[in-house]
């Protein structure tokens, strides 16, 4: 009897943290900047060295699937991170917000898993947004330099030998 009362409050508990949690009020979505690592404090990859793009508040980078390579006139790869604010909200908060940083719209598509591509001077971003797990989106920004021409397959090889 004492194990299902202790269940019992466990679970309501759990419920009320939940629910509580889903109340709290979200901040505004707006551009973050990252504010300048304490003293004595390691280093922390930050969003700060991405001011050619906007990062919505709140947002929380993802090490393990960031790839960024830097190069002068702006730096290329793969950043993601996830936001606490809803797909929509994210899709129309990059919509408003890459125009303001000089970017150009060139694709947009709104689904389940959101895509849009723009493109900046010799560089193209690709954005996709998708549901996180519980709650917010992941979203998964690549920034690359637009595409030189690719030699073709007969062009890349040479001719075969006959001889062979």
């Amino acid at each position: 009897m004492a194990v299902h009362r202790c269940r019992s409050r466990f679970l309501i508990l759990s419920a009320l943290t939940l629910l509580l949690a889903a109340c709290t009020p979200k901040a505004p979505l707006s551009a973050t900047s990252a504010p300048p690592p304490a003293e004595g404090e390691p280093d922390k990859p930050t969003f700060g060295q991405f001011s050619d793009v906007p990062i919505p508040t709140s947002s929380e980078m993802d090490l393990e699937r960031t790839f960024i390579l830097s190069a002068q006139g702006g730096w290329i790869g793969r950043l993601s991170f996830s936001s606490n604010h809803s797909t929509t909200e994210v899709f129309d908060f990059y919509r408003n917000e890459l125009p303001k940083f000089g970017w150009q719209e060139i694709a947009l598509v709104r689904s389940e898993i959101s895509i849009l591509t723009y493109s900046q001077g010799d560089r193209i971003t690709t954005i996709q947004i998708r549901p996180s797990t519980l709650i917010g989106s992941s979203v998964d920004m690549v920034i690359s330099p637009r595409g030189a021409e690719t030699p073709t397959l007969p062009e890349a090889l040479p001719p075969a030998d006959p001889a062979l």
